[in-house]
């Protein structure tokens, strides 16, 4: 701003730019509240199958400890089959073997 600018003036210049750009300043805070939310719900979701993918291999751990060959093989082939990246289904891999 202008140094030699009254008071009022600058105040009525600061006034007018955000005339100007309220629709881009709601607009970005509109997208970056959207943005928190996806993100947010990405983070529960990848939570929830983590919890899955342990209650699964609990259940497998569970059941090669009873020497339920069977189970434990159709549990393990449901943990390669829904989640394939996770370190449960690598785990639940060597615990059957």
């Amino acid at each position: 701003m202008d140094e030699y600018l009254s008071e009022k003036e600058q105040v009525e210049r600061i006034r007018e730019w955000l005339r100007d750009n309220v629709l881009f300043l709601l607009g970005g805070a509109a997208l970056g509240g959207l943005f928190w939310f996806g993100w947010m719900q990405y983070k529960a979701y990848q939570v929830r199958q983590d919890e899955q993918a342990a209650a699964l291999y609990q259940s497998l751990e569970q059941a090669t400890n009873s020497d339920k060959s069977a189970e434990a093989q159709s549990l393990l082939e449901q943990l390669r089959a829904d989640f394939p990246a996770s370190g449960y289904t690598d785990q639940a891999g060597l615990l059957v073997a």
